[in-house]
């Protein structure tokens, strides 16, 4: 999967994008605890913290559902291979299905090198950051009968903009079919992660 040389200049010039940083993640958490939010359905999200086009302190998105009909269905998919973020005190779901119309809508959380317990893993090592994250990808995917062809929407996170070209090398070396992508530069939610990527998926439902 090549990095377009537009896609390296614009990472040369931008620098960063904030989608969420990890103090507003805090409170955040704060806010969410005191109003009961854990008690419901936790959404997927990505918390990355950088520079932006616009200049601001912070800038977000948000999906959001009102449910009207009683065939659309939303769930809290697990990680096969990672605990509950909530169980470390991060508040998000490793991925949420959206079932409705016959389509099943996957949206994976921003996932990163970290182990069934919690902790980081390769601390370091980028090539092998790379390779334990996609496997989590992988690995969710696969228990919703999805695959890598399945994607429909990714952006990939690193937190030095040379580091491209080994996620380049793993999809080659792998045969992972190109799939939409989004480079951005960014410093992770952890000072020793180097990758993170958020992953949506859609399939029919069987």
């Amino acid at each position: 999967m090549k990095v377009k040389n537009e896609a390296m200049s614009n990472l040369k010039k931008y620098g960063s994008c904030l989608l969420l940083s990890c103090c507003f993640v805090a409170l955040i958490n704060v806010s969410c605890t005191s109003n009961r939010v854990f008690d419901g359905l936790v959404p997927a999200s990505t918390g990355i913290s950088g520079r932006n086009h616009s200049g601001c302190a912070l800038v977000a998105g948000v999906f959001a559902l009102l449910v009207r009909n009683p065939l659309l269905k939303i769930q809290i998919i697990p990680s096969p291979l990672q605990c509950p973020a909530i169980k470390y005190g991060s508040f998000f779901s490793r991925a949420i299905e959206i079932s409705a119309s016959g389509y099943r809508q996957l949206l994976i959380s921003g996932t990163a090198s970290i182990d069934i317990d919690g902790q980081s893993m390769h601390l370091g090592d980028v090539r092998s950051q790379i390779d334990q994250t996609m496997k989590v990808v992988l690995a969710i995917l696969h228990s919703r009968q999805m695959n890598w062809k399945n994607i429909n929407r990714a952006i990939a996170y690193f937190k030095h903009a040379a580091d491209c070209e080994f996620f380049d090398a793993y999809c080659a070396d792998l045969g992972i079919p190109d799939f939409p992508l989004l480079i951005v530069k960014a410093d992770i939610c952890r000072d020793e992660l180097l990758f993170e990527i958020e992953v949506d998926a859609i399939s029919t439902i069987t």
